[in-house]
């Protein structure tokens, strides 16, 4: 979940992204896509480098990034790849205000593919935006 205004701690919305491709990752380009409407706003895009993806064994990779306003809203908001992996945490929240996805690109030298989040298993590929949220406790899991 994404929460806009965070009591108890410092927010950030930190996304990870699983995917699975044949062959290797020359660069992804990642972007976030609101479902409230087909409209998006270009700061939530960024193409990053195979090196910068996280190899899960085989065929498998994480991409987990930072996607934080910039000047305390929602927009001007823009992707930071590879940050250091925050921890899951456990918050209440309140005032659904919307949701996003992610949508890939993947070019893998010898093919592209084109892909999104948006309609995996519900509650599982969507990620719902709340006004606010208090952390109730931090888990051991990165996110």
């Amino acid at each position: 979940m994404g929460c806009d205004n965070v009591d108890n701690a410092i927010g950030s919305t930190q996304v990870s992204v699983y995917f699975s491709v044949s062959g290797g990752v020359q660069s992804v380009n990642v972007g976030l896509r609101g479902n409230t409407s087909n409209a998006y706003d270009g700061n939530y895009n960024s193409t990053v480098s195979g090196s910068q993806l996280a190899s899960l064994g085989g065929n498998s990779f994480r991409l987990t990034f930072d996607a934080n306003p910039a000047t305390g809203g929602f927009l001007p908001q823009a992707i930071v790849v590879t940050p250091v992996r925050d921890r899951v945490k456990i918050v209440t929240a309140t005032n659904k205000s919307g949701s996003f996805y992610a949508a890939l690109s993947v070019n893998t030298g010898s093919a592209n593919y084109s892909f999104n989040s948006r309609f995996i298993t519900p509650g599982q590929g969507n990620v719902d935006v709340y006004t606010n949220c208090t952390v109730q406790s931090v888990t051991n899991e990165d996110v």
